[in-house]
């Protein structure tokens, strides 16, 4: 089950790679910064030419000539930084974990959310065969970069798949995604006041990527809005801290959003995350995707956090998984 979440200048992707048969594990692997500018291919890239590489870098090794050249007009791609799934080149990690379904408390307020179970295994680490800068003048330099080597990416990617076989990891029991759709807010946009950003989760699911995949597709009686409400905190006087809730609220959206309250709250768990004052300039959680186990059982909620500087388009992005739902659990009398 592959889920990609296009941004302005990057994209995740999430594929699920499959469940132990008890439900308790589950494997991920995820990409980031998949590129959305046009993707140009072959000698039009210009690879092994004559470079004006930056004095501070020494050029890159001579690109393979059995890989097809991938570039945009900023960056040419490490030779294997290529989604399996979409073909889409990248210059960010691609990491496969697998997670164990844990019971946390916060409180008294009790919930289930993703712990890894295993080290990340990440197969590819961020880089880039070549940057492209532009200077004022309108002439162009070429700045090299790193990528991981093909051994290593494949002594990782072995280890990984070591502990799928270990944790009983079904590659063909993934499970298929929860359509959801966010909330426009006619006087506020996406933003409520109360800081919220709110979807509607609906109870349509995608295709399994194998019609023969046994698949039970959950039924919600009533409609379903998610909410991720923020806010930033400073401590130590230098970093800030981003705090949060994500709440599942039984209800059509305009409702619980006109009301909003507990009262139909269904289920809550809390996330935060820490960035220095120079990643501090924007930060927001957005829901990137749903996901479903085998049994229809589990909703896995996945929120990408992207984190922009004040000045520039330098971001990270990550994924993060904050909220498991038991879906037998979500009309049980309160």
């Amino acid at each position: 089950m592959l889920f990609i979440l296009v941004g302005l200048a990057a994209a995740s992707e999430i594929t699920v790679l499959g469940w132990s048969p008890n439900e308790r594990y589950v494997a991920i692997r995820t990409i980031d910064n998949l590129t959305t500018d046009d993707v140009i291919t072959g000698k039009e890239c210009g690879v092994g030419g004559e470079e004006d590489y930056h004095p501070d870098f020494t050029p890159p090794p001579k690109y393979p000539s059995n890989v097809e050249i991938r570039c945009t007009t900023k960056m040419t791609f490490c030779p294997e930084y290529v989604s399996p799934e979409t073909k889409i080149p990248f210059s960010g990690d691609l990491k496969i974990t697998i997670f164990e379904v844990q019971q946390a408390q916060v409180n008294r307020h009790v919930f289930l959310k993703l712990v890894p179970a295993t080290p990340v295994n990440v197969i590819y680490e961020a880089g880039y065969y070549l940057s492209t800068s532009h200077s004022e003048d309108g002439s162009s330099q070429e700045i090299a970069g790193k990528c991981t080597p093909h051994a290593t990416a494949a002594t990782e990617l072995k280890k990984a798949k070591s502990m799928l076989k270990k944790y009983q990891i079904d590659t063909k029991s993934t499970g298929g995604s929860v359509s959801f759709e966010e909330i426009i807010n006619s006087q506020n946009g996406h933003n409520y006041g109360n800081g919220a950003i709110g979807y509607s989760i609906g109870s349509s699911v995608a295709e399994s990527p194998s019609p023969a995949q046994p698949t039970n597709i959950p039924q919600f009686q009533t409609g379903l809005t998610y909410l991720i409400t923020m806010q930033k905190e400073r401590i130590d006087g230098m970093n800030i801290m981003v705090l949060g809730w994500n709440k599942l609220y039984e209800g059509e959206a305009p409702e619980t959003l006109e009301h909003f309250g507990d009262l139909n709250l269904l289920y809550a768990s809390p996330f935060q995350s820490v960035y220095t004052p120079a990643w501090a300039g924007s930060s927001e959680h957005i829901l990137h995707s749903v996901h479903h186990s085998p049994s229809g059982e589990l909703l896995l909620f996945a929120h990408q956090n992207s984190v922009s500087q004040f000045y520039g388009d330098d971001h990270t992005v990550e994924l993060t998984f904050p909220m498991v739902v038991n879906t037998e659990e979500l009309y049980k009398p309160r």
